[in-house]
């Protein structure tokens, strides 16, 4: 893959490929964000919530955002996204800390573990 550096690339070349000129290059939170704050300004437009997967929920810049706007909110994390908790970052469950019956996770059996098709063997 050929990233594009709009600042430096040749002229002729970003205009063979259709970009306009004075085009910069925006990370897609920053797009999301750009999309967000126009829909938010817009008085005939109402919502209730901002939502998105990881690529948006793992931006700490695009969440502050939101909140700043003071707009509802709920993003996907990935799993070893920091979570604050009372101030503090966790990654790994307090010391002494025992799960719920229902969050220990049970392993059950569905036979001897072949899963091919009958007819397959």
């Amino acid at each position: 893959m050929q990233w594009i550096s709009f600042g430096t690339a040749q002229p002729a070349r970003l205009a063979e490929a259709g970009v306009p000129q004075g085009s910069v290059f925006a990370t897609k939170p920053e797009l999301a964000w750009k999309m967000i704050e126009r829909a938010a300004d817009d008085v005939l437009l109402s919502f209730g919530w901002v939502t998105g997967d990881e690529a948006y929920g793992d931006n700490a810049v695009l969440r502050a955002r939101c909140r700043g706007r003071g707009l509802n909110q709920v993003f996907a994390v990935s799993c070893d996204h920091p979570i604050r908790v009372a101030g503090a970052d966790r990654r790994t469950p307090p010391a002494g800390h025992t799960p719920h019956p229902r969050q220990r996770h049970s392993h059950p059996r569905a036979g001897t573990g072949n899963k091919a098709h009958p007819a397959a063997l």
